[in-house]
Protein backbone atom coordinates (compact mmCIF):
# COMPACT_ATOMS: atom_id res chain seq x y z
CA UNK A 1 0.00 0.00 0.00
CA UNK A 2 1.38 3.12 -1.50
CA UNK A 3 0.40 5.99 1.10
CA UNK A 4 1.36 8.99 -1.25
CA UNK A 5 -0.19 7.42 -4.50
CA UNK A 6 -3.38 6.79 -2.53
CA UNK A 7 -3.43 10.69 -0.83
CA UNK A 8 -2.68 11.41 -4.35
CA UNK A 9 -5.57 9.31 -5.82
CA UNK A 10 -8.81 10.30 -3.31
CA UNK A 11 -11.11 12.18 -4.30
CA UNK A 12 -15.07 13.44 -3.07
CA UNK A 13 -16.69 11.69 -5.11
CA UNK A 14 -20.17 12.64 -6.25
CA UNK A 15 -21.36 10.39 -9.08
CA UNK A 16 -20.59 6.96 -8.75
CA UNK A 17 -21.30 4.33 -12.21
CA UNK A 18 -22.85 1.25 -11.95
CA UNK A 19 -20.21 -1.16 -11.23
CA UNK A 20 -20.79 -3.11 -8.06
CA UNK A 21 -17.40 -3.62 -6.19
CA UNK A 22 -16.31 -7.34 -5.40
CA UNK A 23 -17.44 -8.75 -2.00
CA UNK A 24 -13.96 -9.19 -1.24
CA UNK A 25 -13.08 -5.93 -1.15
CA UNK A 26 -15.98 -4.59 0.93
CA UNK A 27 -14.88 -7.26 3.34
CA UNK A 28 -11.20 -5.87 3.24
CA UNK A 29 -12.15 -2.79 4.05
CA UNK A 30 -14.48 -3.59 6.79
CA UNK A 31 -11.23 -5.75 8.47
CA UNK A 32 -9.28 -2.69 8.25
CA UNK A 33 -12.15 -0.73 10.19
CA UNK A 34 -11.62 -2.86 13.13
CA UNK A 35 -7.61 -2.70 13.46
CA UNK A 36 -8.26 0.83 14.13
CA UNK A 37 -6.60 1.79 17.21
CA UNK A 38 -9.47 2.03 20.06
CA UNK A 39 -9.03 3.85 23.96
CA UNK A 40 -9.01 0.76 26.21
CA UNK A 41 -10.28 -1.97 23.47
CA UNK A 42 -13.80 -0.36 23.65
CA UNK A 43 -14.72 0.18 20.18
CA UNK A 44 -17.59 2.36 21.13
CA UNK A 45 -19.05 2.57 17.48
CA UNK A 46 -20.24 0.23 15.05
CA UNK A 47 -20.51 0.06 11.45
CA UNK A 48 -23.23 -0.82 9.56
CA UNK A 49 -22.13 -2.33 5.76
CA UNK A 50 -25.26 -1.68 3.57
CA UNK A 51 -25.10 -3.01 -0.22
CA UNK A 52 -27.13 -0.39 -1.48
CA UNK A 53 -29.25 -2.65 -4.28
CA UNK A 54 -32.51 -1.87 -2.52
CA UNK A 55 -34.10 0.73 -5.28
CA UNK A 56 -37.10 1.74 -2.27
CA UNK A 57 -34.59 2.01 0.27
CA UNK A 58 -31.96 3.98 -1.45
CA UNK A 59 -34.64 6.36 -3.02
CA UNK A 60 -35.76 6.91 0.93
CA UNK A 61 -32.01 7.61 2.45
CA UNK A 62 -31.31 9.89 -0.44
CA UNK A 63 -34.61 11.99 -0.11
CA UNK A 64 -33.25 12.42 3.72
CA UNK A 65 -30.16 14.02 2.82
CA UNK A 66 -30.06 17.82 1.85
CA UNK A 67 -28.10 20.77 2.93
CA UNK A 68 -29.45 22.80 5.32
CA UNK A 69 -28.01 25.76 4.48
CA UNK A 70 -29.97 25.71 0.99
CA UNK A 71 -33.12 26.28 3.14
CA UNK A 72 -32.11 28.76 4.95
CA UNK A 73 -34.09 32.03 3.54
CA UNK A 74 -37.18 31.36 5.42
CA UNK A 75 -38.03 31.55 8.90
CA UNK A 76 -37.70 28.46 10.55
CA UNK A 77 -36.77 27.11 7.53
CA UNK A 78 -35.15 23.61 8.54
CA UNK A 79 -39.05 22.97 10.79
CA UNK A 80 -40.54 23.93 7.90
CA UNK A 81 -38.40 21.38 5.39
CA UNK A 82 -39.23 18.63 7.86
CA UNK A 83 -42.69 19.00 7.94
CA UNK A 84 -42.53 18.82 4.14
CA UNK A 85 -40.64 15.74 4.13
CA UNK A 86 -42.99 14.00 7.37
CA UNK A 87 -45.56 15.05 4.79
CA UNK A 88 -44.17 13.05 1.68
CA UNK A 89 -43.46 16.35 0.04
CA UNK A 90 -39.77 16.62 -1.67
CA UNK A 91 -38.21 20.00 -0.53
CA UNK A 92 -36.36 21.63 -3.96
CA UNK A 93 -32.85 21.69 -3.28
CA UNK A 94 -29.86 20.13 -3.62
CA UNK A 95 -29.22 16.35 -2.76
CA UNK A 96 -26.65 14.53 -1.73
CA UNK A 97 -25.90 12.24 -5.14
CA UNK A 98 -23.16 9.96 -3.29
CA UNK A 99 -25.94 8.86 -1.31
CA UNK A 100 -26.52 6.33 -5.07
CA UNK A 101 -23.29 4.33 -4.21
CA UNK A 102 -23.27 0.65 -4.68
CA UNK A 103 -22.05 0.28 -1.05
CA UNK A 104 -22.95 2.74 2.31
CA UNK A 105 -21.05 1.92 5.28
CA UNK A 106 -23.12 3.82 8.16
CA UNK A 107 -21.32 4.86 11.02
CA UNK A 108 -22.73 4.86 14.83
CA UNK A 109 -21.92 5.16 18.47
CA UNK A 110 -22.66 1.88 20.09
CA UNK A 111 -23.77 2.78 23.40
CA UNK A 112 -24.86 5.89 24.21
CA UNK A 113 -24.78 5.71 27.82
CA UNK A 114 -21.04 5.41 27.25
CA UNK A 115 -20.41 8.16 25.04
CA UNK A 116 -17.13 10.39 25.38
CA UNK A 117 -17.80 12.55 22.46
CA UNK A 118 -14.50 13.50 22.31
CA UNK A 119 -12.95 10.22 22.30
CA UNK A 120 -15.53 8.35 20.20
CA UNK A 121 -15.52 10.97 17.44
CA UNK A 122 -11.89 10.66 17.37
CA UNK A 123 -11.78 6.68 17.01
CA UNK A 124 -15.17 6.95 14.56
CA UNK A 125 -12.71 9.52 12.38
CA UNK A 126 -9.39 7.80 12.46
CA UNK A 127 -11.82 4.03 11.14
CA UNK A 128 -13.61 6.07 8.54
CA UNK A 129 -10.12 6.87 7.11
CA UNK A 130 -8.79 3.53 7.82
CA UNK A 131 -12.00 2.17 5.54
CA UNK A 132 -10.90 5.55 2.94
CA UNK A 133 -7.16 4.30 2.60
CA UNK A 134 -7.94 0.66 1.92
CA UNK A 135 -10.50 1.52 -0.47
CA UNK A 136 -8.94 4.06 -2.43
CA UNK A 137 -5.57 1.14 -2.35
CA UNK A 138 -8.25 -1.34 -4.24
CA UNK A 139 -9.46 1.09 -6.87
CA UNK A 140 -12.47 2.38 -5.24
CA UNK A 141 -14.08 6.03 -4.77
CA UNK A 142 -15.29 7.16 -1.85
CA UNK A 143 -17.79 10.05 -0.21
CA UNK A 144 -18.80 11.19 3.50
CA UNK A 145 -22.21 12.82 4.08
CA UNK A 146 -23.92 13.41 7.43
CA UNK A 147 -26.12 16.16 6.07
CA UNK A 148 -29.48 14.36 7.51
CA UNK A 149 -32.89 14.44 8.45
CA UNK A 150 -31.02 12.25 11.66
CA UNK A 151 -34.32 11.20 13.11
CA UNK A 152 -35.81 9.70 10.19
CA UNK A 153 -32.83 8.26 9.21
CA UNK A 154 -32.23 6.36 12.28
CA UNK A 155 -35.97 5.04 12.18
CA UNK A 156 -35.49 4.29 8.22
CA UNK A 157 -32.21 2.23 9.07
CA UNK A 158 -33.30 0.74 12.74
CA UNK A 159 -30.72 2.52 14.15
CA UNK A 160 -30.35 3.48 17.91
CA UNK A 161 -31.86 6.68 18.58
CA UNK A 162 -29.11 9.48 18.89
CA UNK A 163 -26.55 7.35 17.61
CA UNK A 164 -25.85 8.24 14.27
CA UNK A 165 -23.01 9.58 12.92
CA UNK A 166 -21.91 9.09 9.41
CA UNK A 167 -22.28 7.53 6.22
CA UNK A 168 -19.07 6.62 3.93
CA UNK A 169 -19.98 5.81 -0.10
CA UNK A 170 -17.78 3.23 -1.50
CA UNK A 171 -18.54 2.58 -5.48
CA UNK A 172 -16.51 3.32 -9.05
CA UNK A 173 -16.01 7.23 -9.75
CA UNK A 174 -18.54 7.56 -13.27
CA UNK A 175 -16.14 9.97 -14.84
CA UNK A 176 -18.59 10.84 -17.25
CA UNK A 177 -20.75 13.43 -14.55
CA UNK A 178 -17.50 15.04 -13.75
CA UNK A 179 -19.79 18.12 -14.38
CA UNK A 180 -19.06 21.66 -13.60
CA UNK A 181 -21.51 24.45 -12.85
CA UNK A 182 -19.89 26.64 -16.18
CA UNK A 183 -21.30 24.19 -18.34
CA UNK A 184 -23.12 21.69 -17.73
CA UNK A 185 -25.99 19.75 -15.70
CA UNK A 186 -26.81 16.28 -14.72
CA UNK A 187 -30.49 15.25 -13.94
CA UNK A 188 -30.73 13.65 -10.63
CA UNK A 189 -31.82 10.16 -11.63
CA UNK A 190 -34.08 10.15 -8.02
CA UNK A 191 -35.65 13.76 -7.99
CA UNK A 192 -35.60 14.34 -11.37
CA UNK A 193 -34.04 17.59 -10.74
CA UNK A 194 -31.07 19.29 -12.28
CA UNK A 195 -27.69 19.19 -10.01
CA UNK A 196 -24.67 21.53 -10.54
CA UNK A 197 -21.46 21.61 -9.74
CA UNK A 198 -20.56 17.82 -8.90
CA UNK A 199 -17.16 16.87 -10.21
CA UNK A 200 -15.28 15.52 -7.87
CA UNK A 201 -13.42 17.37 -4.95
CA UNK A 202 -9.71 16.81 -4.68
CA UNK A 203 -9.59 18.29 -0.96
CA UNK A 204 -6.46 19.76 -0.59
CA UNK A 205 -5.30 23.35 0.56
CA UNK A 206 -4.23 25.73 -2.46
CA UNK A 207 -1.38 26.75 0.23
CA UNK A 208 0.12 24.26 1.96
CA UNK A 209 2.52 26.25 3.65
CA UNK A 210 0.26 28.27 5.85
CA UNK A 211 -1.05 25.49 7.08
CA UNK A 212 2.01 24.14 8.40
CA UNK A 213 4.62 25.74 11.42
CA UNK A 214 8.11 24.81 12.14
Amino acid sequence: MDLNKIYNDRIFCHWYNDKVPERAIIDQVAKNLYKTPSKNGWYNWRCKILKNDDAELKDKIYKLSFRQRHFGTEANAIAQMREKLDSGLRPVGPYNTQLLAPYLLIFTNHDPRKRQPKVDDIEIGMAVWNAITTAVSLGLATSLCDCFYRERLEELLKLKKGTFKMILSLGYADKLKDVSLQDTEVTCPVTALPTYNKKPIYQRPKDLVSYLST
